[in-house]
């Protein structure tokens, strides 16, 4: 056993992360009258474990065994479970940053272990990339924070979406999500406008939750822009963003004009990776205070034909020693829609069904509790030797989800631990 995966059975096994979690959910004020038949840490508790166990739906989570009532309130430590009626109303009245606000107090947790230096990239950097995502749609059900969009027909589509910040590294799998911004009517209803004002926010809650986090920010061309850019520096952070010829044509002249004289080229693999860059140019012709450093990376083939061709602006400064190091980093932006939302979507994660959309809160407060859930089995599955045993036998998520939920409806578990040592030995899988 390695020295990561030992650190982390043990400090950070689901039960101790969830321990945690769990005294955080007891510290969220009630809005209810004192004498509440189920108190909010349960209802949140149950929330959060109808999507650690991944069940389809509110209603699917609303029909079990009594067995696994009683698992559910030994492991996720409820005293009361209420029906699904009841969670959708409780919950669409809380306050939704209250909820995301847990995202560091589950960090700060990881923070004192191997398992978050092992992220450290670029000078005890980490890398974190942003991106949105829409996590509920219709064309009937919406409130006053939906996003709408009028179609050609006459017909609104009503949406709720998202920005992300996720822990990626290039070398890893796993991701570790940091933060969640709702993207709300408030915004407008351009997208672009959107995600830019969504994103104003997150850097500061990032800054403002993780003070001492230095990270490295990749991003798409959307926030190649100068107030973006600005607020990034001003929270100490670093930045590699996507730009494209188009959209930055200012840009991609100043680029043209120079000699390219800073290149870097190697052959792997019968591929050539081509590096060109050049430092301190003028953002745009209306931006030119804003000085950035240019970095192109190109793929070709042994007859010298171009297979792909990325090109980013960053403020660290460009060497030969290093854009490779940062070109790997920026790529690894992708992870965020990879190993993020298409596995919240496709995994058992059922991210874009409709689990309560309600008038206020219960959407946002769903997705954050969902993304709780899929950020401690991202621990789980990157350092928990036990987790990752199970999952390199039963081979997909799918199966994983599915036996642990067989397990609590028909055996005794008083801890997420027991309840994987079951599955363990109905499949004969040796855990050490």
């Amino acid at each position: 056993m390695s020295k990561l995966e030992k650190s982390v059975d043990t400090s950070l096994s689901f039960d101790n992360l969830y321990r945690n979690l769990h005294k955080g959910f007891g510290q969220i004020k009630d809005h209810r009258r004192s004498n509440s038949r189920y108190s909010l840490q349960d209802i949140l508790s149950a929330g959060f474990a109808m999507f650690s166990l991944k069940s389809p739906s509110l209603l699917n989570f609303s029909l079990r065994s009594q067995q696994e009532d009683k698992n559910i309130m030994d492991v996720y430590q409820i005293n009361k479970l209420c029906s699904d009626t009841q969670m959708r109303e409780v919950l669409d009245k809380v306050e939704a940053d209250k909820v995301r606000s847990l995202f560091s107090k589950v960090i700060e947790q990881v923070k004192k272990s191997d398992f978050f230096t092992s992220y450290h990239y670029f000078k005890q950097m980490v890398v974190v990339s942003i991106d949105g995502v829409e996590h509920f749609s219709s064309r009937k059900v919406h409130c006053k924070h939906c996003l709408k969009k009028e179609h050609k027909t006459g017909e609104v589509t009503y949406s709720h979406a998202m920005l992300a910040a996720v822990m990626v590294h290039a070398d890893k799998r796993e991701v570790v999500p940091l933060a969640a911004e709702p993207i709300l009517q408030q915004d407008g209803c351009e997208k672009n406008d959107c995600e830019r004002n969504a994103a104003k926010r997150l850097v500061k809650h990032l800054k403002e939750s993780y003070p001492k986090l230095k990270a490295l920010l990749v991003e798409d061309a959307l926030y190649a822009n100068g107030p973006h850019i600005e607020q990034i520096l001003g929270a100490n952070y670093h930045y590699l963003i996507g730009v494209k010829p188009d959209s930055h044509k200012a840009l991609f002249k100043q680029v043209t004009s120079r000699r390219q004289s800073n290149q870097h080229c190697f052959v792997e693999n019968k591929i050539t990776h081509q590096f060109y860059w050049e430092s301190n140019l003028p953002l745009s012709s209306s931006q030119s205070h804003i000085r950035v450093n240019f970095l192109r990376y190109q793929q070709k083939d042994i007859q010298g034909n171009l297979l792909k061709e990325f090109t980013w602006i960053t403020d660290i400064e460009l060497r030969k020693n290093n854009v490779l190091l940062l070109a790997k980093a920026a790529r690894s932006r992708w992870k965020i829609e990879n190993e993020t939302f298409n596995t919240l979507k496709n995994q058992g994660y059922h991210f874009e069904h409709n689990y309560g959309h309600g008038q206020d809160q219960l959407s946002t407060v769903l997705a954050y509790l969902m993304l709780l859930a899929f950020t401690i089995d991202q621990i789980q599955q990157g350092a928990c030797q036990t987790f990752r045993a199970i999952h390199a036998s039963l081979k997909t998520k799918a199966k994983m989800w599915e036996s642990l939920r067989a397990v609590f409806k028909l055996l005794p578990c008083f801890s997420m631990q027991q309840a994987w040592q079951h599955v363990a030995f109905m499949y004969q899988i040796q855990l050490e």
